[in-house]
């Protein structure tokens, strides 16, 4: 394939699985609230260690900007999460999702098998590669929108290159 999406791909390769989970947690929680209307909710994603337990946080600019919107801090989450039921719960496949109310806020923590977070670029297929993009594109601003138009279009453009040197030798 191209080099701007082997590129592409090494780029995307270590935040692919943080993202695949922000999108489930989002289709989740949208099917959790009926009314299709989201209140403000914090995701909180971490990585957990299979043998020991030990549940290591995943801090984003968007987590660490929602943290102080809430006017939470990372022991809060965790008071949150061993003083309140839980509201919602659901699991996949290495990953599972619940959901806390505390005040008029919700929390939702998403724990994921540590092992799960090591994904090669060579394991990203194009298809992948452009629904992470698209997906992408819903939430970020003008220039990451802009960004990832361009990445798409690119990415397409390589694939037409690929199949004409394809129809060249064939024929």
């Amino acid at each position: 394939m191209g080099q701007v999406t082997d590129m592409l791909k090494e780029a995307y390769a270590p935040r692919k699985r943080y993202l695949d989970l922000q999108f489930w947690a989002n289709e989740i929680l949208a099917t959790y609230f009926t009314d299709n209307k989201l209140p403000p909710c914090l995701l909180f994603i971490r990585k957990v260690h299979p043998l020991s337990g030990e549940k290591q946080p995943l801090i984003s600019k968007s987590s660490s900007k929602s943290l102080k919107k809430f006017s939470w801090t990372l022991s809060d989450v965790e008071r949150i999460e061993s003083q309140t039921d839980f509201l919602f719960k659901a699991n996949d496949f290495q990953c599972s999702i619940v959901l806390y109310q505390h005040k008029n806020k919700y929390v939702a923590i998403v724990d994921a098998d540590l092992r799960s977070f090591y994904i090669q670029a060579t394991d990203i297929s194009n298809t992948e590669l452009k629904t992470l993009l698209e997906k992408e594109i819903q939430t970020r601003g003008f220039f990451g929108r802009f960004q990832n138009k361009c990445a798409l279009a690119t990415i397409e453009e390589e694939e037409r290159e690929e199949q004409t040197k394809q129809q060249k030798i064939v024929g």
